[in-house]
């Protein structure tokens, strides 16, 4: 286990007769630590095992920012090339540079303590694909190992993520607490024992909850009276296209920001929840400024006119570390918005054709109201179901104390949003 969210969250241990989270301990870039660590210590225990049938969960933190390729890889792809390819301001209308690119990925650009007032997305892109390559290469190399093993032919072996990042297109760049499409589409590979089935592709949408009751009927047991979210793929993957799963809604619930995001069929609903987002999250979802600004028009007058509205908000963040906090407007502004947004109990909607937009770029939401209640619907039905399954966060911590040192790596790979 390399990631330090896992190893601290609640109930990730339980279950395991061991748990080996020693890797987690150190930041991931660090020399040593990072997925050849991992890959030799799971190796190393299932070697102790003799052959016996065994389930092995093997997590590793790669790729994942700060993008930080090792010797050998920087510079394969240009990442190495200061200044590369076009500019992209850290705030504009659509574009929110992730926190964990402004607070580590310094580091990685070489302008350690420096404020980011642009950043390279070319050279960003070329860092994430260097250390992706090295990865692969990791991988591959862990695989081959596994191939010389006695009980390879009779393995089952599943490689998948638990998000992709966000690049240049999308709102919130070089992150994944958003439900954008680079976020959502995750690599799903299996390998069958004696590789039956290889090569097989299966196009139908699936979840990641879909994982756990596929591994529990090939173990031999009934997913069926668990109560399981998910749906076997167990059926897709040994039969014939017509068994792929029948299409269905895809529910997406991000932990990040909160939001909420349903698939169905061509169309694509993103929800927004307002209470509690913070004001410069709020400034890049469109109608959400709109809405606060209705409320509180001379403040909003005032706003305008010093910049701080989501057009003029790259220009205020070349001037400032953060305008939210140091523009002399800022108590005022932000003290209406947080007492607004933390009561306001609404939502924004946002609705993509993926079949017209694939990369869900255009809302058109104020289009088509019908297809957007008939989703909403949806989400308002997963939302009790999934409501009892998530934990707050003073109780997601297994009874480890949280030392500074544990925050700041937390901190670093941005899951503390501070």
């Amino acid at each position: 286990m390399a990631n330090t969210w896992f190893a601290l969250t609640r109930g990730i241990r339980r279950g395991f007769d061991h748990f080996d989270d020693a890797c987690a301990e150190h930041l991931h870039t660090e020399p040593g630590w990072g997925a050849t660590e991992v890959f030799e210590r799971s190796l190393a225990w299932m070697d102790a095992q003799g052959g016996a049938p065994t389930f092995t969960l093997v997590q590793v933190l790669d790729v994942h920012a700060p993008y930080d390729p090792g010797e050998g890889w920087r510079g394969r792809f240009g990442g190495d090339a200061v200044g590369a390819g076009p500019m992209l301001p850290v705030v504009t209308r659509r574009t929110l540079v992730a926190r964990s690119l402004r607070r580590s990925q310094t580091a990685a650009l070489g302008s350690e303590g420096a404020t980011i007032d642009a950043v390279s997305g070319a050279r960003m892109r070329a860092l994430y694909d260097e250390n992706l390559a090295e990865f692969d290469a990791d991988l591959g190399a862990f695989l081959e190992q596994l191939r010389e093993r006695p009980w390879f032919d009779d393995a089952l072996i599943v490689i998948t993520a638990d998000h992709g990042e966000s690049m240049e297109d999308a709102r919130f760049v070089f992150d994944h607490f958003a439900p954008e499409e680079d976020v959502l589409r995750v690599p799903l590979l299996v390998r069958l024992p004696g590789g039956r089935g290889a090569g097989r592709r299966v196009d139908a949408p699936v979840e990641l909850v879909d994982l756990y009751p596929t591994l529990v009927e090939f173990a031999g047991l009934d997913a069926d009276d668990r109560g399981l979210d998910g749906r076997s793929l167990r059926p897709a993957l040994l039969g014939r296209a017509s068994d792929a799963p029948a299409p269905r809604p895809v529910f997406v619930h991000d932990g990040g920001l909160r939001s909420r995001a349903v698939v169905d069929g061509r169309y694509k609903l993103v929800e927004w929840p307002i209470a509690g987002l913070p004001p410069a999250t709020l400034l890049s979802i469109d109608g959400a400024y709109e809405r606060w600004a209705a409320t509180a028009p001379e403040l909003a007058r005032a706003a305008r006119a010093a910049g701080i509205e989501p057009d003029g908000m790259a220009d205020l963040w070349r001037a400032y570390d953060d305008p939210l906090l140091e523009h002399p407007l800022a108590p005022n502004l932000v003290g209406s918005m947080v007492e607004f947004f933390g009561e306001e109990r609404g939502v924004v909607h946002e609705l993509y054709d993926l079949e017209a937009d694939p990369s869900a770029v255009d809302d058109t939401a104020a289009d088509e109201p019908e297809v957007v209640r008939r989703l909403a619907a949806l989400l308002e039905a997963s939302r009790g179901e999934r409501r009892a399954l998530r934990p707050s966060l003073a109780e997601s911590v297994d009874g480890a104390e949280l030392s500074d040192e544990r925050l700041e790596r937390l901190r670093e790979l941005g899951y503390l949003g501070d």
